[in-house]
């Protein structure tokens, strides 16, 4: 047998291992949780500073759009210029990996060129050169603009991928402590372990002639077979009576949506299109338009360059509507789609979220831009909304304030 003293000098290194690994998976688990904040708040700067140059790019567009107020528009571009570099210069001191740096860097140069350029632009409109000052906004601060994204999104990739390593790397710490800390507990079990007694077998009885066995007379009893050497048997599984395997049925059958419209109300919202003389008038036509269509908002989207922009909209919050930015001609959604391709578009709803319709608003020669409207109850599937839909845009079409000229690369109508 194993003297008492080592046994307990083994249970204290057992005990000391297993103090030593929980402490240091801690420290390592704490090591990750914090890696894991640092990468969500740079996608959260970024996202933020991608937002704040969006808005920038819509408000620099709103310098030159007819019927809107220029002051509101020069005072949140100043704004969001001074917030934009001072968030840049906030993102470059926590950002760790040298690439993330020195993206940063250009990020930074990029948003002078920008706050230059808007410099230009609004040295040109004092001087009357709407035209000058359209080319630098749809041109070299839109340039700038997308190439500040750019740099944001590269930016965010490559602070997420040194993050990766870093975190692979613990892994790789804690997996070995863990393997190493294993070994030695089983080492150290193996020790604890008491030595089996072995017990020798007794002599066999001698016999007579008759093959009876006999018993000497200074025979003893021998020891019984010991048992207490180490036996681990499993306890027998508990017996379970039956098992469920009841899946609910998804996808009821989704209620019919009635195909009926108010014909008479939409020609009403019509014949209000043709008198609207003002942009608080057409809004409340559109909200007429959207009691009609059964939608909880509708948004009028209209073309410039190459991009869609919020032109006007009922339903929404104004700041959630002057937080949408620009919409790109290929962008992969209705909206877009709709617009590039003059055709009606349609995005389904479900339980939690309502549908949508996209319907083109043709000028002379060309789509100018679009109608959203979000419809409730499955109404994105019912061909007589899509067609009334259809017919308030065709009226918008004409009756919209005028807004800069859409690419010649438009659609035509066909």
């Amino acid at each position: 047998m194993r003297s008492r003293a080592v046994r307990w000098t083994v249970f204290a290194l057992l005990v000391g291992i297993g103090i030593g690994t929980a402490a240091f998976i801690w420290i390592n688990e704490q090591r990750r949780a914090a890696l894991n904040v640092h990468e969500r708040g740079v996608g959260a700067r970024v996202e933020g500073l991608i937002a704040t140059a969006r808005d920038i790019a819509a408000y620099q567009a709103a310098y030159v759009a007819l019927a809107q107020p220029l002051p509101p528009s020069l005072d949140r571009v100043a704004a969001n210029l001074q917030t934009l570099a001072g968030n840049v210069s906030a993102l470059a001191s926590i950002v760790r990996s040298t690439e993330a740096m020195a993206t940063a860097t250009l990020i930074a140069d990029n948003v002078r060129s920008l706050a230059d350029a808007d410099r230009t632009i609004r040295e040109n409109l004092r001087a009357g050169e709407t035209l000058m000052a359209s080319d630098l906004i749809f041109g070299e601060a839109r340039h700038t603009i997308d190439s500040i994204v750019v740099s944001l999104r590269e930016l965010e990739d490559v602070e997420s991928s040194w993050t990766s390593t870093d975190l692979q790397f613990l892994d790789r710490q804690a997996w070995t402590t863990l393997v190493g800390a294993a070994a030695l507990w089983l080492l150290g079990l193996i020790v604890l372990l008491p030595i089996p007694v072995v017990v020798k077998a007794a002599s066999a009885p001698a016999v007579d002639s008759a093959g009876t066995p006999t018993e000497t007379a200074n025979a003893s009893p021998q020891p019984e077979a010991n048992e207490a050497s180490l036996r681990i048997v499993p306890e027998p599984a508990a017996a379970w009576s039956s098992r469920v395997a009841a899946e609910t049925a998804a996808g009821a059958s989704a209620a019919s949506v009635s195909s009926s419209m108010d014909l008479a109300a939409a020609a009403d919202v019509c014949t209000a299109i043709s008198r609207v003389t003002s942009v608080a008038a057409l809004t409340e036509v559109l909200g007429h338009a959207a009691a009609v269509l059964d939608a909880s908002g509708v948004i009028v989207w209209m073309g410039a360059g190459e991009e869609l922009f919020p032109a006007t909209a009922f339903g929404y919050d104004p700041r959630v509507v002057n937080r949408l930015g620009p919409i790109a001609r290929f962008s992969d959604n209705a909206t877009a789609n709709a617009w590039r391709m003059g055709q009606v578009r349609t995005v389904a709803g479900d339980s939690t979220t309502n549908g949508a319709i996209v319907a083109p608003m043709f000028g002379p020669d060309a789509c100018i831009g679009v109608l959203a409207a979000e419809v409730r109850h499955g109404r994105e599937a019912d061909p007589a909304t899509q067609a009334v839909t259809t017919m308030i845009a065709a009226q918008l079409a004409s009756a919209v304030i005028a807004w800069p000229a859409p690419s010649s690369a438009e659609t035509k109508a066909g």
